[in-house]
């Protein structure tokens, strides 16, 4: 190809194009998915829609290879919630870190019925009935304080929570621990007990829950001579000990109560936990009319296809609500619009019919078109450059 420049031009865009194929294809474009990917076999069987968070967890495009039609990734619950999440606790190191991601309120919604997690914090969290930790949680430090008579104390700004965790205390015998909170409606009090020496985590519960605000905290033990995790950090305030001040904060992790605690799965994924939620919302709900629908199993990421039944049906269906997505019925367009945040749409007709719901970003055809007039400039550039035409 020396000595002819439209030839290597050529040839550069063929071996691009069988780079982007290699890649689009994992590198491996014969070999089955099957064989690349063994077979999750804790997963075998699962009913529902599935959601994975953790540092190792199931992508959407694996479960779609082995029959998991409503795998969910991160960015369902919205990227935002996930990023305002992370830089709220980005000066934070701890057990709160791992936990992020997820909010059952959300999955809730969304009719998600398994979680698929490597995080303990997360798994403890869920099996106890309580959130991931909220923003706002403190700083996660290494030693302990030792509470005296009287306790310690601190102020905080706390976020709306009626769960503060304590993730480590140390005591010699059974011990009673009171956490008192004050603000501008009052005192506040909730108690833990450990019940023998060593160890453990405490979450002190309100009912109602806290309102959020600036609170002064006083964490004591009866009897006195326990102690709790804190960091010394002076940027996270100031703990009187006694009579002493000095920096640092308790280490408290906010949640919230979940309306029921999730049921572990016996047979856990490679290392991870498999959780199921015991109260998802359907993933097709009939807001007004006569008749049925159901969510067909999925066979494309970016495709949701309706079964319905009966007359006219004003319909919400658990997926989260962008611009872009399209629905159809027997070739006539649908308006969708957002409910909540999800899907909802008015289906004509009667008797038994299908509705299919694509996902066609604006931004996604626009991408297209650019790449393509890109490439068609790139090779007629190199065809010019064969004639000999451009130097």
């Amino acid at each position: 190809l020396r000595g002819s420049r439209g030839l290597r031009e050529v040839a550069l865009a063929g071996l691009l194009a069988l780079e982007l194929f290699a890649f689009a294809s994992d590198f491996a474009p014969g070999v089955p998915a099957e064989a690349a990917q063994p077979e999750p076999a804790g997963l075998r069987g699962l009913e529902g829609r599935v959601f994975a968070v953790g540092k190792r967890v199931l992508g959407p495009n694996r479960g779609l290879a082995h029959g998991l039609r409503c795998v969910r990734s991160y960015d369902a619950l919205g990227n935002r919630y996930v990023q305002e999440t992370f830089d709220a606790l980005a000066p934070f190191e701890g057990p709160m870190m791992g936990a992020l991601g997820f909010d059952d309120a959300v999955a809730d919604r969304l009719g998600i019925r398994w979680v698929i997690s490597d995080d303990p914090n997360l798994r403890a969290n869920l099996r106890r009935g309580l959130s991931n930790w909220l923003p706002g949680s403190q700083g996660y430090g290494g030693p302990h304080v030792p509470l005296p008579a009287g306790g310690v104390q601190q102020s905080a700004r706390v976020p709306a929570c009626d769960v503060v965790s304590l993730p480590e205390v140390s005591s010699r015998g059974p011990t009673r621990f009171r956490l008192r909170i004050s603000g501008p409606a009052g005192e506040r009090a909730s108690e833990c007990f450990l019940p023998g020496a060593g160890r453990g985590a405490l979450a002190f519960r309100f009912e109602p829950p806290l309102e959020p605000g600036q609170v002064t905290l006083r964490l004591e033990s009866d009897p006195p001579g326990a102690s709790a995790i804190y960091s010394a950090r002076p940027e996270l305030g100031r703990l009187r000990v006694g009579d002493q001040q000095g920096p640092g904060s308790l280490t408290l992790l906010y949640a919230r109560q979940l309306s029921a605690p999730y049921r572990e799965h016996p047979r856990p994924w490679r290392g991870a936990w498999l959780l199921e939620n015991p109260d998802p919302a359907p993933l097709v709900e009939v807001l007004a009319g006569e008749g049925g629908a159901r969510l067909l199993p999925r066979e494309r990421p970016d495709t949701l296809e309706l079964e319905l039944e009966g007359g006219e049906l004003r319909l919400c269906v658990a997926e989260a609500f962008s611009p872009g997505w399209r629905a159809e019925l027997a070739g006539r367009a649908l308006p969708v619009g957002s409910r909540g945040g999800l899907l909802e749409l008015e289906v004509p007709g009667s008797g038994p019919r299908r509705v299919r719901l694509r996902f066609e970003p604006p931004s996604l055809r626009l991408g297209f078109g650019l790449a393509g007039l890109a490439l068609a400039l790139w090779l007629g550039l190199a065809l010019w450059a064969g004639r000999g035409q451009l130097h």
